[in-house]
């Protein structure tokens, strides 16, 4: 059960993430503020944490 809500919390936190930096680039159009940095650093991590556990057999 813990499992499957890292999980869940992985992809939340890979979407919000995502959507922080479609408003950094899109709306404020800063490419190299720490926000955008942070966002990009966090949506990779959450990536390769999700990718890797469906690699593992966990859906």
């Amino acid at each position: 059960m813990k499992r499957k809500v890292v999980f869940i919390f992985d992809i939340l936190l890979f979407l919000a993430a995502f959507l922080g930096l479609v408003y950094c680039v899109f709306y404020r159009n800063e490419w190299l503020s720490i926000q955008f940095w942070t966002f990009l650093i966090v949506a990779i991590s959450s990536a390769i944490r999700v990718t890797t556990d469906i690699k593992d057999g966990f859906y």
